[in-house]
């Protein structure tokens, strides 16, 4: 029975290679680093782009959705939902946006802002 415990507890080969292979993700994640910080919002309605915002000018936009108006802040460099149109408030719960790449949505009404500028990470994936 001690043997068998031996035999589990000694690291092999396979164990090494596998640590090594971690060890290099994630230092490999660590150097592409996290995405700059965004210049402007781009603010779509049913894919149509409505309003560039300028993440630099502070400011309150109203957006018309399909269910009625999205308010929008920009302060501090980020972007986010204020109130919505929607029942969930999903999109206001999401919090301010200022990361390159990142997006927020109301889906039910139809309204999406992505933070652009700067160095993001991916703007879609297809497959």
């Amino acid at each position: 029975m001690s043997r068998i415990r031996t035999e589990l507890r000694r690291p092999r080969i396979g164990d090494w290679s596998i640590l090594l292979a971690a060890g290099a993700l994630v230092t490999a994640l660590w150097l592409a680093g996290p995405a700059g910080e965004g210049t402007r919002a781009e603010v779509r309605v049913d894919d149509t782009v409505v309003a560039r915002l300028d993440l630099r000018q502070p400011g309150t936009y109203t957006i018309d959705g399909r269910l009625g108006p999205s308010v929008l802040e920009v302060a501090d460099g980020a972007v986010r939902f204020v109130d919505s149109a929607c029942s969930t408030h999903r999109c206001v719960a999401s919090g301010a946006h200022s990361h390159a790449g990142e997006v927020a949505a109301c889906l039910p009404n139809r309204v999406t802002v992505a933070v652009r500028g700067g160095r993001g990470d991916y703007d879609t994936l297809h497959y």
